[in-house]
């Protein structure tokens, strides 16, 4: 029979318990919010068709009609810097000559042109029966110079072909005006303030270049790859000298500015919010956005290059810029599941050009998509069935993937079965993942080639959202379990650290029970709530949340290997161990959760130094900043305790005593 204290004591350690365990749970339910987003019914379908939107009226084929003229009318004088060096790269060596020629300068601007320094790689053909070689024109990134892609032009010599690389305008040892972020977002007028300008008036004057050098240069094949910012210039300028330019190879840049994502590092370079981008963007595009270029009828045979995480350019505006290329038009694409923004390290620029130059076999034709969903005994399936015509032998077909709504899930990749030997078509699945989530899904053909892996791929569909109907059973249980443990552990504590304080000291001992639990819980929701809040700035307008970094770079096999998989479920395992252990130990939670952002601190130097920059406090987000402050809050909050316990005379309970109290009753 209980007293009326005790009975009261009972009552209010049902309310401290409930009040903890209400809070625990729901963290629990965010964490698996944030982990899974919410369904979207839609029929699997091309991304393109989803986020499709209208081109500005912009002509840019009436523009550079009378532009082209002005800069083909500006004298090359060439200068031939060093002609007698050369260089190696995989046991071979190749010549190099180091070059200059000018460039028109802005309308109206002083002095009228300004000079292109370049270096040209060619195969030594000490046979001398190579006769008229290719040529191709390399261009580098933003904020690069031509030196850092030696190493992929070089892969072009390597089949026989005239190399070009150029220091774009403002970069390396070229003149021209400085990239900026008002020369990018350019104020006035296009030919007579923008940066881009003068990077497409120097990307003419490079297939000119290679034109001038007609005793070893075929001009009648000319090809145009770059990286990012040159990837761009490619798309552009070989709309702009179509009748020159055969191939054009983009590699990490998809077009379509008008599809950046609020993450997007454009935002960074241009030192612009997303409504100043978007404002310029609607009265300055056309101008510059290849989406008004590539729509031509006799655009050059292309092949777009990139990755799935790209750090610019949002895989979703990618089946825009690819169906804005006309039909009639031999087009194709390479998508590295996980790639970010990089030059790829598969061999298929080099087969493109192979099969544009010297007659080799023609990239592989996909066919048959989007797949079908279906449902497959307790959850949904997307079956996908697709028919591959290749003129190179086909080494695998896979169909790869992405569960769109799980936290800091990479692209996975699944083998393709051939329904029967040489049919040319191959059958796969997407199954639902285990809590559901919707889907975007493309299919990777890998076809024979003795220089190294070759892949191209089909479009990006979207699958809508792909359920496992069972999926509340395993959710319930988890968040059950997690519940019951916590529960547990603050019964244990209340009867230990309340019920048996002397009969004074016990009202003193509820409310600070209840208070320091109160505290712990605010610390945990605000450490969970964080993962949702910018842990970097990336620059003045641009700011990355725990969860891009998650989706981004904890979600990166390259950098994890196979704990990419499973990386950030970890990180929200520990999340939630923490958050129980806090209601045991508040010291060693605050420990283990202060590690958190010195790791993301880690990653954030990681981050800027691959984005050329050097990190510092201002680097810091406040999401960051929250989650520091909250995990110092419960180490605090474990020194308070000490202090009110040692002040009450309840004995102080560590994992060690209560050890050995077990054993002392087991013994007893």
């Amino acid at each position: 029979m209980t007293t009326p204290d005790e009975s009261r004591n009972y009552n209010t350690s049902c309310k401290g318990i409930a009040l903890h365990a209400a809070i625990t749970i729901a963290l629990i339910a965010l964490s698996f919010a944030m982990m899974f987003a919410g369904r979207d019914e839609k029929p699997s379908m091309p991304l393109g068709i989803l986020r499709s939107s209208d081109p500005s009226p912009f002509n840019a084929t009436s523009f550079w009609q009378a532009e082209r003229s002005r800069v083909e009318s500006t004298p090359l004088n060439m200068i031939i810097n060093n002609a007698s060096m050369t260089t190696e790269q995989d046991g071979e060596t190749y010549n190099r000559t180091e070059l200059s020629y000018e460039v028109p300068n802005w309308i109206g601007a002083s002095p009228a042109t300004f000079r292109i320094n370049a270096t040209l790689f060619t195969p030594t053909n000490a046979s001398g029966d190579l006769g008229l070689l290719p040529g191709v024109v390399v261009t580098h990134g933003l904020g690069d110079r031509r030196s850092g892609m030696y190493t992929y032009a070089l892969r072009f010599a390597a089949l026989n072909c005239s190399v070009l690389v150029p220091d774009l305008p403002g970069h390396g040892d070229s003149g021209g005006a400085l990239a900026t972020p008002g020369a990018m977002l350019f104020p006035g007028d296009f030919n007579r303030t923008s940066h881009t300008y003068q990077v497409f008036c120097a990307g003419i004057q490079a297939v000119r270049m290679l034109e001038s050098l007609g005793g070893t240069v075929d001009a009648t094949r000319i090809a145009m790859t770059g990286y990012s910012y040159g990837g761009w210039t490619s798309l552009c300028v070989g709309a702009i000298l179509n009748d020159k330019v055969d191939l054009v190879l983009p590699c990490a840049f998809w077009g379509n500015f008008s599809r950046f994502e609020p993450t997007s590092a454009w935002y960074m370079i241009t030192n612009s919010t997303v409504e100043q981008s978007n404002a310029w963007l609607d009265q300055k595009s056309g101008t510059y956005d290849p989406i008004n270029y590539i729509g031509i009828d006799n655009y050059p045979e292309t092949c777009f290059i990139g990755g799935t995480n790209d750090e610019f350019f949002s895989y979703v505006g990618l089946n825009d810029t690819f169906n804005t290329v006309k039909p009639a038009v031999s087009k194709s694409l390479f998508i590295e599941p996980n790639g970010h923004h990089t030059v790829p390290s598969d061999h298929t620029p080099q087969f493109m050009v192979s099969h544009a130059f010297f007659g080799g076999p023609a990239p592989p034709v996909i066919s048959g998509l989007p797949g079908q969903k279906a449902v497959s005994g307790v959850m949904d399936q997307v079956r996908v069935q697709v028919n591959v015509t290749s003129e190179a032998a086909v080494e695998s077909v896979q169909v790869c993937y992405k569960y769109k709504g799980i936290i800091g899930d990479p692209w996975h990749v699944d083998a393709m079965v051939e329904t029967s030997p040489g049919s040319g078509m191959w059958e796969g699945a997407v199954n639902a993942y285990w809590a559901g989530s919707e889907v975007d899904y493309y299919v990777i053909v890998t076809v024979a080639n003795p220089d190294g892996r070759t892949r191209f791929t089909s479009q990006v569909y979207a699958a809508g959202y792909v359920a496992d109907y069972i999926a509340f059973l395993p959710i319930s249980g988890i968040v059950a379990a997690i519940a019951l443990l916590a529960i547990a552990a603050l019964k244990h504590r209340y009867a230990n650290e309340v019920l048996n304080a002397s009969p004074g000291k016990r009202d003193p001992a509820k409310i600070h029970f209840i208070a320091e639990n109160a505290i712990l819980g605010v610390t945990e929701a605000l450490m969970f709530g964080s993962v949702a809040m910018p842990w970097i700035n990336a620059s003045r307008t641009l700011s990355f949340s725990l969860a891009n970094v998650m989706n981004a770079y904890f979600a990166y096999p390259a950098l994890l290997g196979n704990l990419a998989y499973s990386f950030a479920f970890l990180v929200f395992l520990l999340f939630t161990v923490y958050a129980l252990v806090s209601l045991v130990n508040p010291l060693v939670a605050g420990i283990l959760n202060a590690l958190w952002p010195v790791l993301m601190l880690l990653i954030g130097t990681v981050i800027a130094s691959a984005l050329g920059m050097q990190f510092s406090v201002s680097l810091i987000g406040y999401g960051l900043v929250i989650f520091l402050i909250s995990a110092i809050g419960q180490v605090s909050t474990w020194i308070w305790k000490q202090i009110y316990q040692k002040r009450l005379g309840i004995p102080r309970r560590t994992l060690i005593t209560i050890v050995k109290e077990k054993r002392r009753k087991a013994a007893g």
